[in-house]
């Protein structure tokens, strides 16, 4: 269970790692993919912010795999998504606005999830790793799963609903993993 505390910076450090780590793959990668869609005349959205969309849509739907968003869950998002996403102003000191969102965003992240399984940025992950030489799918992959494997463990016991949808997330990434 994830210790629950005031501030906006992250308290568990597995949290925070994983922060730092998919800001890290942001920062990489951005000018390689932007490139990319530039060829593609696919400009709509940067690709940071298609990679910020895809781990958002995964991480809600986890979330919400069981039918309910605990305070734990909500933490953790918080911790994870503030600096990620600030649009949505996630604050620790109102969990229950950051669980009515995340209930309010599952139709839509399930069905962005259902469109476009291993996420709508893989292709252009993959065509910079083959133009570059780079390794960006393949750590897209790794915080894909950590990510979704430490919202499911959120509240200290992983649910069957929860353990079903991470296999979802790893099963449309794997055979490309």
């Amino acid at each position: 269970m994830w210790k629950i505390s005031d501030g906006q910076k992250p308290r568990n450090p597995e949290a925070d790692t994983l922060l730092r780590d998919i800001l890290s793959l942001l920062h990489d990668c951005e000018s390689g993919i932007q490139a990319i869609k530039h060829m593609d005349n696919d400009e709509d959205i940067s690709a940071a912010e298609e990679l910020k969309i895809s781990f958002f849509n995964r991480a809600v739907c986890v979330c919400n795999s069981d039918g309910a968003i605990s305070k734990e869950e909500a933490v953790l998002f918080c911790d994870v998504f503030a600096t990620l996403m600030p649009q949505f102003n996630f604050r620790r000191d109102d969990l229950q606005r950051v669980c009515m969102l995340l209930r309010q965003k599952e139709p839509g992240s399930r069905k962005l999830f259902e469109m476009s399984r291993s996420g709508s940025s893989w292709n252009s992950l993959e065509r910079a790793d083959k133009l570059f030489g780079t390794s960006y799918t393949p750590r897209y992959c790794e915080l894909l799963l950590r990510m979704a494997n430490m919202f499911a463990s959120a509240e200290g016991v992983r649910s069957q609903q929860k353990l079903v949808c991470v296999a979802e997330i790893e099963r449309a990434i794997s055979p490309l993993f």
